[in-house]
């Protein structure tokens, strides 16, 4: 029984009949947005879309579009908050100044934190995590 769950589930994310109209706009948003940045009218991507399956009006895009990008601010605000807890300190490749600076983490915004922001070196390991989560 419960593989017959598993596999019906696994079904019904997969069926296009099953998935919201949303959710199918979310899953085109880089293309969604990128068209838009390029100039395309609002009713040339509704056109587009409508033609490729996913019924939406001119009228309710603006509204879907709008709480597809609150919810992807809020995700990144999330992932933000939660990768500031585990990131770890700042590195610096000069000598800081014991005043601006405590064990990496700056604590004032002088112009020698400025420097030891200039001079740190990302953490490209966390960075590249936080990039697979939002594809």
């Amino acid at each position: 029984m419960n593989d017959s769950l598993t596999s019906d589930l696994q079904a019904l994310s997969t069926s296009a009949s099953s998935i919201s109209i949303s959710a199918k706009i979310q899953k085109n948003i880089k293309e969604i947005e990128h068209a838009i940045a390029s100039g395309v009218s609002m009713r040339e991507i509704v056109s587009t879309l409508n033609k490729h399956g996913i019924a939406i009006t001119e009228k309710s895009f603006p509204m879907t579009l709008y709480r597809i990008r609150k919810r992807e601010i809020q995700k990144s605000a999330k992932l933000n908050r939660e990768g500031s807890k585990t990131q770890t300190p700042l590195t610096s490749e000069r000598e800081p100044d014991d005043h601006y600076e405590t064990s990496g983490v700056i604590q004032s915004q002088g112009p020698a934190a400025l420097d030891a922001i200039i001079n740190s070196s990302p953490d490209l390991n966390a960075l590249k995590r936080a990039a697979k989560r939002f594809k």
